[in-house]
């Protein structure tokens, strides 16, 4: 008489004290979101009023008249881009910020890039000496 593999195995697959990895009837955990970063930059729209308010500045000036109050749509884009200013202040800190970390890792970079060369030379055992040589080009 043959048995099935199943049969001959210590425990079954099937059985309903068999513990699953996720309990039946609930749903996987969701992948975890995304660090998002805040951001500064200005919409599309806002920087269409500070690129048109200079614009419009620009010819007006070009006219030769000094007097904006004279122009209400240029004191309308005046009000709407003096608006913009604190986000505008930090967007600028932020880029500051960015640019600051940016180059510290640069260094970083370097530096450890330097102390692996440094490493090889040295395990190669290469004299620092032969190789300033080289690269200057002397003898």
């Amino acid at each position: 008489m043959s048995t099935s593999r199943s049969e001959n195995l210590p425990f079954s697959y099937n059985d309903a004290s068999y513990s699953q990895s996720y309990p039946t009837g609930t749903l996987t955990p969701a992948v975890p979101s995304v660090l998002q970063l805040p951001r500064y930059d200005l919409e599309l729209s806002k920087s269409g009023t500070m690129l048109t308010l200079g614009q419009t500045v620009e010819q007006v000036e070009a006219q030769g008249e000094r007097d904006m109050t004279r122009y209400p749509a240029v004191n309308e884009l005046f009000d709407k881009a003096n608006g913009l200013r604190p986000k505008l202040a930090v967007s600028l800190d932020d880029t500051g910020r960015k640019d600051r970390e940016l180059f510290e890792m640069y260094d970083k970079s370097l530096q450890l890039y330097d102390n692996l060369l440094t490493q090889q030379v040295a395990a190669a055992g290469i004299s620092t000496t032969f190789l300033s040589r080289l690269m200057v080009g002397g003898h």
